[in-house]
Parts: structure tokens; sequence; C-alpha cells
């Protein structure tokens, strides 16, 4: 059963197309929410990113280094890391999307790592390949670093005009921390 909310409270999220903010949430009401969120709920990410406090965790740049630019983000368990790329000695690694991949997604690891949060502890990965000619040669070695089916993350592959610095590829992920 869906709890009643009080008529102060705004629900909106942000899962196909609709969103949501949570505001004036008892404890209680959270966890009912979670509930019913663990139940089948579709906003489970969302109401996970809006309870609890948000806070940065300095860790070493991997990625491009901006004003603009944070590696991660955690919140309410919940741990965002920024798209990373093939940086390594502060410069872009050359060798094709196969090199790439594996430089993207060591720098994305260690970014993890610099959290404690570890590799199967992934929910979810974002790929952007700037050829999607490359989707193959990503698998090949994506599927070296997430081998087993019970902790493969879910993913998405987007094809994209471009990539900052020129890279092949770029990826991000939501991770339990």
């Amino acid at each position: 059963k869906i709890p009643d909310f009080p008529a102060k409270t705004a629900l909106r999220t942000a899962f196909c197309g609709a969103v949501v903010q949570l505001a004036m949430w008892s404890k209680p009401m959270v966890l009912s929410c979670v509930s019913l969120a663990l139940s089948g709920g579709a906003f489970a990410l969302a109401l996970a990113s809006y309870v609890g406090r948000r806070s940065r965790k300095v860790v070493a740049n991997t990625g491009p280094t901006s004003k603009f630019y944070s590696a991660a983000q955690v919140c309410g368990g919940i741990a965002y890391v920024s798209g990373q790329v093939a940086i390594k000695d502060g410069r872009l690694v050359g060798g094709g999307v196969a090199t790439q991949s594996e430089v993207a997604l060591d720098n994305l690891l260690e970014v993890l790592k610099q959290l404690g949060i570890a590799r199967d502890r992934i929910l979810k990965t974002t790929v952007y390949l700037s050829d999607i000619g490359d989707y193959s040669a990503f698998n090949e070695v994506y599927t070296r670093y997430f081998t087993d089916d019970a902790t493969r993350p879910a993913r998405v592959c987007f094809a994209v005009k471009q990539l900052p610095l020129g890279a092949s590829v770029e990826v991000e992920c939501i991770a339990m921390a």
C-alpha cells in the first residue's frame, strides 16, 4: 500500500520523463517508500539520491581537470562517478578504442577504489562511444572487467558526435557506497 503523504510533501521523480522531488520526509515515511521501491517501485535510485546528505570525497582526478569537473559525488549511500576517459599521465592515450576502453575503465575503478567501493557494487554504467562501430571492440574489453553475470552492472551505450579531448570512449557509473 502506498503511504499517505502529508499535504506539504511534494513528490516528483526523474524516471522516464517524469521528475521526482522529495520534500519534508519523516523517517518512517522514507522507510515506507524504500520498501515500496524495493518491491518494484520505479523511483528507487531517485529516492536514494535525495535521502541523506551529499558528500564530496576528494579523490585524485583521473579525468580531465577543470573547475567544472568533479570525479565523484556520494549521496544517500549511492556514488555517482563522472565520465572517465583514457587519461594517463595527464594525456589522452592512443592505440585505438580497445586501449582507450581499458584505460577509461581502469580510471573508473581507481575513482571507486579511492572511495572505498568495490567493483561488484557498481549498479549501472553509461558508455559513450564516438563511433558506434567500436561497440564490439568495447564489449570485448568490458566483459574482461565484468566477468560475473550476477554482478555485471546494468548498462546503456550511446554513440555521440564527439567526446572530450577527442577520446573514443567515456564511461561513468552509479555504485552503492
